[in-house]
């Protein structure tokens, strides 16, 4: 995939996320290679630009959700504010909601990998 798309990516990752420059390209280059697997052969990349921008941000974004399930402090109070971490399985199911959601985004350019037909010989 094209820097330029990796780049803005990152961009929008970083702004949306809060994470540092370096996290977010780390999972935006993991994204845009998950994403170029399942790119169908012949897809123009200038035809589905703003569609691979807007889903190659949700997947880095459900990258860095996974990533981040389960770690550091679980709850935190002060006084009358609680603050609580969501749980792992919680985390998990919220990365797989947008990494779903970017996929739709996508749908009309990737290949199904949920499902192949394959022929028997004899």
């Amino acid at each position: 995939m094209e820097e330029a798309y990796v780049a803005e990516i990152v961009q929008q990752t970083v702004k949306l996320a809060g994470c540092g420059q370096a996290e977010a390209e780390m999972m935006a280059r993991a994204a845009c290679v998950q994403i170029g697997s399942r790119l169908k052969n012949g897809a123009e990349l200038q035809v589905c630009a703003a569609e691979l921008v807007s889903a190659g941000t949700l997947w880095t974004l459900s990258l860095l959700a996974a990533a981040s399930a389960g770690t550091g402090v679980s709850a935190y109070s002060a006084g009358d504010v609680r603050v609580q971490r969501r749980s792992a399985a919680d985390a998990a199911a919220g990365a797989e909601i947008l990494r779903r959601q970017a996929e739709r985004i996508l749908a009309p350019y990737l290949t199904d990998s949920a499902f192949e037909f394959r022929g028997v010989d004899g």
